[in-house]
C-alpha cells in the first residue's frame, strides 16, 4: 500500500474487508501508510511493513455527538 490517507470511517471498512476475506497488507520500501491508512493496514491478517517504509498516524477526534473531527 501506498497512501497519504482518507476518510477514517471508510479506511475502517476497507480494513474489515481485507480481514473478512483473509488478506495480508504490506508496505513495501520507499512508501507510504499515513493517516487513515493504518487502520487499513491493521485489517490484514499477517501484516508486512518494509524497514525503509513509512507508516504515520494522528490522533482522531469524534465530537460528543459523535460526528468525527479530523486534525
Amino acid at each position: 500500500m501506498n497512501s497519504p490517507g482518507g476518510i477514517v470511517d471508510e479506511a475502517l471498512q476497507i480494513g474489515k474487508l481485507i480481514r473478512d476475506q483473509g488478506l495480508e497488507t504490506v508496505i513495501l520500501p520507499s512508501t507510504a501508510c499515513l493517516s487513515s491508512c493504518p487502520y487499513v493496514l491493521a485489517g490484514g491478517v499477517l501484516r508486512h511493513v518494509s524497514l525503509r517504509g513509512a507508516v504515520g498516524l494522528h490522533q482522531h477526534y469524534y465530537d460528543t455527538r459523535g460526528y468525527r473531527r479530523e486534525q
